[in-house]
């Protein structure tokens, strides 16, 4: 059987392989090389040539000032992977199977929590470094068990996930003189959320709440808690955790007074003593000067962007994202009022309007080529449904309309450089500006006049508002301080500038007068004012008001005769070009370059008159995925180049993937319950620190039957498709064996009789798939298994055949298509608007070996085609908020040689869950027991009313506990089905009915589960539950469907 199986085997990938492979984590043309510090492998594509080398130092310095505070040294060096794979700065860091550090190059920009930085490696690194040395810090009993189970074992990932993110925040604050400990964007949260009396409890610290401040809580919150705890205690306090809770043998109970010197929830008491003093005399100060009370034009459950008023000023748009209603774009009239959504499902921070008045571009993140999360720019007119995509993965963001509508300036981004840029009709983009020094730009404005553009730019540690020519030569740097400057806008007459700044601690609106090169303030909020937008006519101006809900749009009227005189601006060292000269009438400034091609001008239906694009428009309604904003998935040449004749400061060598996927680092065991006794696991895993080879395997013992198992796989996930290979030996329970007994005198019908032993069936697999997704919704497979199914010991000489199992080889091939597209929202309790789609086409056959044993063992050809489908739709009700009407039609059939016991079973309340895996035959069908029903074909259709109970948001407020409780919510269900062997032998359905109480929580500081708590009986159909029968109630983890 060996022999045919490996035959069997070989011919499956034969079949599987003969396509071309393509797949991986990562774009699979990018070319990987690293360099090597004394302390780091660190790799990186091409284009990052500048970055890695930079890197270098900065990990270097890095180590040697954080290995001391944190008193850690890493026995091996840590892996460092650059990429410049999206728009959006992040960066994680894991220490299973070796210590790796992912950091994505992009620089924060202007709004986000993390744009306080004098160097944006040197920051982001810092705090993923503290990661490693936090997480890998071991010692005492715990160390001892890492001796023998490797690096499965650490403590220290057994935490709150404040007080992991709130460290490396901590980290990131102390050793940078940035950080978002000292951010005053930070601050304006924590101040909000204490004035408004929202700062969560001490149980929802981890940010799992559906409400504000969400993730931020972590982050933000978690330093600011643990800044305070180490004040009260010793400056290494945060060192004397790490050690003593790495060698602490009881997980999840804290020894906070043990390091701290009192417990957390004393801790907690002492931070919000001292945050409600320190804000009520800020709050105090601010209403001393006089508080600006704006209308809030907006009442979203979440935030909002980008207010901007069309040229006539008869629009006002804005984006917004509501936790109920997910993003859009809305327009309001010109008033702010009687606003409406205009593009669902779509998100911007900014908008620019075509000087006509019948269309405004922005920019947003969506898919390129399948694994880049890039920005393009995108064009609505008014009347019309959708958006046109005006650039295909050219990174360019914050487009800028000039005045005349010849022009449509842009932000662009490439390996931590931003550049000004002039679009084209053509999508090709001129730059005006060639930055190398990782200077960042953002939010052009063009002056009335469009001979100047106004700009926030960060150099060398300081993000300040510049006044360039049009032509992309830099005239003025009108601010220059610490502070974050952002948001420039020029007033309609030309005459001030308005721009958002941090200056006195809390983000204000400040104006220069561009005569009188004079600076004055324009609002005194108490939580933030941003992204200031005037109306045509001068009397009112917009903004981004922040509250602890989030931002709202906001108006003021405008009055400059109101605002507080600071005094003349300071003159700075360079580029100190007069201000009065972009005052509308100046003398005229050169014209950016224009070259071979024309701009996006009027007659091309971009710049001014309306007429049609060369691109096509095409309405979304898909939830945005991956962070995207917008459903847009593009491909496109990004033609990225290497520098080979860069001169790296360190070694540099080809990506070696073997060093980090083996050897093993660890082995994990595992005990499950199986019914009939213990099955105990031996596993462990690797993987490269590019995931191009991903490989796992285990060893089992099981007590019911003393069988010794196990498996091995591995993937390689370099290119598209990707590739799987798997072998694998597990036994499976059955009935009793039956044995014949010698007919009686005069009978003539053999009679058997149990044995009382339990048929235990052994099943050897070997599997290959090759698996090509596109289009980040559609997967096709393309698969190949050898499946031998025989007894685990010796079958007694006069067993009944005829009772046994199938017994003997299913060799086939099949291939699969599936289609997802999903969307749920912060409180959603199911997905939403979603559908999943899948088919399975399989085939086992002699000619790939495949064959069963008869009753006299003797090998028979098994022909069997099997083909599988199902469809599910999630509806959203009209009127009633995240109630969804969940539908599920599944079927197959099993067309040939028939298998003893059938293809398809039904029955059972077991849904979809990590924690189980069913039998691949079989099918839920609740109300009924498992496998209550069986045949080669079936059809199954369940309907599901859900409906959101209560949003929970829960943890204890006493002490720091691995339990939060998100969302109470119910569903009432109808499950219809049917198994038969043939069309003739299909009896009525079997129906069940019941209910389910389901409760969201996250445990262990990290995992989301659902619970179902459910009641099923039959409605139609035998040997199925009644309503006070135990079978009838059930608990099960994980969803229905």
């Amino acid at each position: 059987m060996l022999r045919t199986l490996l035959k069997s085997f070989a011919f499956g990938l034969i079949v599987t392989f003969a396509q071309a492979a393509e797949a991986a984590t990562y774009d699979p043309e990018l070319d990987w090389r690293t360099l090597q510090t004394p302390h780091f492998n660190i790799t990186f594509h091409q284009g990052e040539e500048q970055l890695a080398d930079e890197l270098t130092v900065i990990a270097e310095s890095a180590w040697d000032v954080l290995t001391v505070d944190m008193a850690l040294v890493p026995r091996r060096r840590v892996e460092v992977v650059l990429v410049d794979s999206t728009d959006v700065a992040n960066g994680f860091a894991y220490t299973l199977p070796v210590n790796t550090i992912v950091l994505y190059v992009t620089a924060p920009q202007e709004g986000s929590g993390l744009a306080l930085y004098e160097d944006w490696l040197a920051a982001v690194f810092t705090h993923e470094l503290a990661h490693i040395l936090h997480l890998d810090n071991l010692s005492g009993l715990p160390g001892v068990l890492g001796l023998v189970m490797g690096r499965i074992i650490s403590v220290n990932r057994l935490s709150p996930l404040w007080m992991i993110e709130g460290q490396a925040t901590f980290m990131e604050t102390r050793h940078t003189t940035g950080g978002r400990g000292r951010n005053p964007h930070s601050d304006m949260i924590l101040r909000m959320a204490t004035l408004e009396g929202s700062l969560p409890p001490l149980g929802a610290m981890d940010g799992f709440m559906s409400g504000p401040p969400g993730g931020n809580t972590r982050y933000l919150f978690g330093q600011s808690l643990l800044d305070s705890m180490v004040r009260h205690s010793s400056d290494d306090a945060l060192t004397r955790w790490n050690t003593t809770y790495g060698a602490w043998i009881l997980p999840y109970m804290l020894p906070g007074r043990q390091v701290f010197g009192q417990s957390f929830h004393a801790a907690y008491a002492t931070w919000e003593a001292e945050l409600e003093a320190r804000y009520a005399a800020q709050r105090d100060a601010v209403m001393a000067e006089g508080l600006t009370l704006p209308i809030i034009l907006t009442q979203i459950d979440g935030s909002c962007y980008g207010p901007s008023f069309s040229p006539r000023g008869d629009h006002l748009v804005f984006s917004c994202n509501d936790r109920d209603l997910g993003s859009a774009i809305w327009l309001a009239n010109g008033e702010g009022g009687e606003a409406e959504v205009l593009l669902q499902d779509r998100a911007a921070k900014a908008f620019t309007w075509r000087p006509d008045g019948r269309a405004f571009a922005w920019s947003s993140t969506h898919v390129v080529n399948d694994f880049n999360l890039y920005e393009d720019i995108y064009l609505h007119k008014l009347g019309e449904d959708g958006a046109t995509r005006l650039t295909s993965g050219a990174r360019a963001r914050d487009p800028a309309f000039s005045p005349d509508g010849e022009r449509l300036l842009v932000i662009t981004n490439d390996a931590q450089n931003n550049d000004l840029a002039l679009l084209r009709v053509d999508q090709s983009l001129t730059p005006l500006t060639q930055h190398t020094d990782h200077t960042q730009l953002s939010t052009p404005a063009f002056s009335p006049d469009g001979r100047y553009v106004a700009m926030s730019v960060w150099q060398d540690g300081a993000r300040d508002i510049w006044l360039y020519r049009a032509d992309g030569q830099p005239h003025r740097r009108i601010t220059f301080d610490g502070h974050t400057d952002r948001d420039p806008v020029f007033s309609p007459d030309g005459r001030y500038l308005l721009f958002s700044s941090d200056r006195d601690g809390i983000p204000n609106l400040y104006a220069v007068d561009l005569a009188e090169e004079t600076l004055f303030k324009v609002t005194n909020v108490l939580g933030g004012a941003f992204q200031p937008a005037i109306h045509p006519d001068g009397e009112v101006l917009v903004y981004q008001h922040y509250q602890h809900i989030g931002y709202q749009i906001a108006l003021i009227p405008f009055d400059p005769s109101s605002w507080r005189a600071l005094g003349a601006l300071p003159l700075p060292v360079e580029h100190r070009g007069a201000l009065k000269l972009a005052l509308p009438g100046g003398p005229p400034v050169p014209d950016p370059p224009i070259g071979g091609a024309e701009p996006l001008t009027q007659t091309k239906g971009v710049g001014g008159g309306g007429g049609g694009g060369a691109q096509t428009t095409s309405a979304v309604h898909d939830q945005p995925a991956s962070g995207a904003g917008v459903d847009d998935v593009t491909a496109t040449d990004l033609n990225r180049v290497a520098d080979e004749s860069y001169a790296f400061s360190v070694p540099v060598r080809p990506y070696r993937a073997i060093s980090t996927a083996l050897p093993p680092r660890y082995v994990l065991p595992t005990v499950y319950s199986t019914g009939f006794g213990l099955l105990g696991a031996l596993s462990t895993s690797g993987t490269d620190s590019l995931r191009r080879w991903i490989w796992g395997a285990n060893l089992t013992y099981r007590t019911d039957n003393g069988f010794v198992g196990g498996g091995a796989s591995i993937t390689t996930n370099r290119w598209r498709p990707i590739g799987t290979l798997a072998v694998s030996a597990t036994t499976v329970p059955f009935n009793d064996i039956y044995v014949e007994e010698p007919l009686n005198p005069g009978a003539n019908v053999p009679m058997s009789a149990s044995t009382n032993t339990r048929y235990w069936e052994v099943r050897n697999r070997l599997g290959a798939s090759v698996t090509y997704q596109w289009r980040e919704r559609s997967v096709i497979t393309a698969r190949y298994s050898a499946l031998t199914r025989a007894p685990l010991e010796e079958l007694p000489k006069n067993v009944d055949a005829s009772r046994l199992p199938p017994r003997g080889l299913l060799s086939g091939v099949g291939v699969g298509l599936r289609y997802s597209r999903s969307r749920a929202y912060a409180r959603s309790v199911s997905p939403e608007g979603a559908r999943y789609a899948a088919l399975n086409i399989d085939t086992n056959n002699q000619v790939l070996g495949s064959y069963l044993l008869d009753e006299n063992d003797a090998r028979v050809p098994f022909n069997q085609l099997q083909i599988t489908g199902q469809l599910r739709e999630y509806v959203e009700l009209p009127g009633a908020s995240h109630h969804v009407l969940a539908l599920w039609a599944s079927g197959g059939a099993s067309i040939g040689d028939e298998l003893q016991y059938g293809s398809f079973r039904l029955g059972g309340s077991y849904g979809e869950s990590p924690f189980y895996q069913l039998p691949e035959d079989w099918r839920p069908l609740r109300g009924f027991p498992p496998a209550v029903d069986g045949g080669d074909s079936y059809y199954l259709l369940s309907a599901e009313l859900r409906a959101p109970i209560r949003v929970i948001d829960w943890g204890p407020s006493f002490m720091p506990t691995p339990l939060f409780l998100k969302n109470l919510h119910g569903a009432a269900f109808v499950d219809v089905g049917d198994a038969f062997f043939t069309l003739d032998g299909a009896a009525a359905p079997r129906v069940g009915a019941g209910a389910e109480l389901r409760v969201d929580a996250v445990v262990g500081w990290a995992a989301l589960l659902s619970v179902r708590l459910g009641w099923g009986v039959a409605v139609v159909g035998s040997g199925g539950y009644g309503p006070l029968d135990p079978g009838a109630f059930y608990a099960r983890i994980g969803s229905s469907f």
